[in-house]
């Protein structure tokens, strides 16, 4: 069966008589636009038309919200099932009583709003909807007690975010240099361990080939070659000259 759909579109910054057409000219709006038609054209659905809500940067959603009123009034006399890219957005800058609010109006409508995120309307699941909605009810709880931790942070005599001291911070760097090049060792290591019952010493190409066949990757998430592998090995020699693995080794 075709549902034939209304787009929901939530930006936020603009008012609440807000049209659908000024909504896509916002980069989230539009965003949020080609996010539902595509849904709708992978499921094989039919957009009827276009409704948005706007509101204020600062606030939180609410159901008295005038534009989110006429999107449910809209839906429910044309029997079409409202559709957003992502239901929870309508949680964005939420605080624990508008969540609880927002959430317990959602579900006191028997109406579907799809999340084409989630492919359902997930506040008719109520366990699936309180696991979704952590995420965003844990950034409000942030927010809601932003201020008073800074307070607590300032009683404790620091007046900004403490910062590392210039050697203390290449302290910290050369320890997680340190770090870095060990579990280049380990990863050297382990490969070589796997390989050592091969007769002659591995060449430098023979490593490589295992390392990214393994998706053991360089510090910065590339591939190995053989130019960075020889760097890496020289400094970690030079750090530890004795180790067993260097017989097996062909630099």
């Amino acid at each position: 069966m075709v549902f034939r759909l209304i787009g929901l579109i939530f930006v936020r910054g603009y008012p609440h008589s807000v049209l659908p057409a000024e909504a896509k000219l916002h980069p989230s709006g539009l965003f949020q636009a080609k996010e539902i038609e595509r849904w709708a054209i992978e499921k094989g659905e039919t957009i009827l038309g276009w409704v948005a809500i706007g509101e204020d940067k600062s606030r939180p959603l609410k159901p008295s919200n005038p534009g989110f009123q006429f999107a449910l009034t809209l839906a429910g006399a044309n029997k079409s099932p409202l559709v957003m890219d992502n239901v929870l957005r309508l949680y964005d800058g939420a605080t624990i009583a508008s969540a609880q609010a927002l959430t317990e109006f959602l579900q006191s409508k028997k109406f579907p709003m799809i999340s084409a995120a989630h492919n359902r309307s997930v506040h008719f699941d109520a366990p699936l909807f309180k696991l979704l909605l952590a995420d965003r009810l844990c950034q409000a709880a942030e927010k809601q007690e932003r201020d008073a931790l800074r307070d607590e942070i300032r009683s404790k005599g620091y007046g900004a975010s403490p910062r590392l001291k210039p050697e203390v911070r290449d302290e910290h760097k050369n320890r997680l240099v340190k770090t870095e090049r060990r579990r280049i060792g380990l990863n050297v290591a382990e490969v070589v361990q796997s390989l050592k019952d091969q007769q002659k010493p591995l060449g430098l190409d023979v490593l490589v080939s295992e390392l990214n066949h393994r998706n053991m990757r360089t510090q910065t998430g590339k591939e190995w070659t053989i130019a960075n592998l020889r760097k890496a090995l020289k400094k970690i020699r030079s750090e530890a000259p004795d180790g067993a693995m260097w017989q097996h080794i062909k630099m």
